[in-house]
């Protein structure tokens, strides 16, 4: 087990904030913050995703929240987290049996090819004795149309536009409860969920910042990282921190 969740956690509701990300740093910086604690808001005005990208989303439409963890010391690793938390997202929509869903490296949530929601954990000033970890979910729910200079960037969608018909409160104890699950399995189930939930079938490419691999994906592992078997039979090997993106290939099957 990674770590346990409180059956219901502290909830701290603000109607517009910069960043729930932010809320709950401060409560860890002031020394309020406990275990399981949810910053929830109704509208972000500096919400952000993976490499700083702006989160948006109109007020009320979306599920914006973070989730403060204190795992135990020598507890799960951040990328262990984050993939619990990708699976429980995943858990809820497979519950609400949105079409074509499916996880997108790293930690984005997908109908089709259109993003539906976008996890962020972070941490700062880790003390190894005291262990800390923000993860922060942004997920459309009612939205049924998004600003151009979202939909320029690429696809969005929403679970409204999904043919999903429950309110932000419904899914928010759904997804609690599937965070729940997924933070009590061990690294082993998780990643081997995580590579199914990733659905790359065919010739896959994994770009580091100086390589590029291409060949089947065999598994996403906490340990070994991302295992993908070239067309020589050799499986490559390489660690997580090192990955930029994995993806299918354009050029099809192997």
């Amino acid at each position: 087990m990674l770590v346990q969740l409180p059956f219901k956690p502290r909830l701290f509701e603000y109607e517009s904030t910069d960043s729930t990300n932010e809320r709950a740093f401060a409560a860890i910086a002031d020394g309020s913050a406990s275990h399981g604690d949810v910053h929830i808001a109704e509208h972000q005005t500096a919400g952000r995703g993976r490499l700083g990208r702006q989160w948006q989303a109109d007020e009320g439409e979306g599920l914006l929240f973070s989730v403060v963890l204190f795992p135990p010391v020598n507890g799960p690793k951040p990328t262990e987290l984050t993939v619990a938390t990708c699976l429980a997202l995943y858990d809820m929509a497979c519950e609400f049996e949105v079409p074509g869903i499916r996880l997108k490296w790293p930690n984005d949530l997908l109908s089709g090819d259109s993003k539906l929601c976008g996890i962020l954990l972070e941490t700062r000033g880790l003390d190894e004795a005291k262990p800390h970890f923000v993860v922060g979910v942004g997920l459309n729910v009612l939205q049924r149309e998004f600003p151009r200079e979202v939909t320029e960037e690429r696809s969005v969608t929403s679970l409204a536009l999904q043919g999903v018909r429950a309110s932000r409160k419904i899914v928010f104890d759904i997804i609690w409860k599937k965070l729940d699950n997924r933070l009590r399995q061990d690294a082993a189930e998780l990643f081997a969920d995580y590579t199914t939930a990733l659905a790359l079938d065919g010739e896959v490419v994994l770009r580091t910042s100086k390589s590029e691999v291409r060949g089947q994906l065999v598994a996403v592992e906490s340990r070994a990282g991302v295992r993908i078997r070239m067309g020589d039979g050799q499986v490559v090997e390489t660690p997580l921190e090192f990955v930029r993106s994995l993806s299918q290939s354009a050029r099809g099957s192997c």
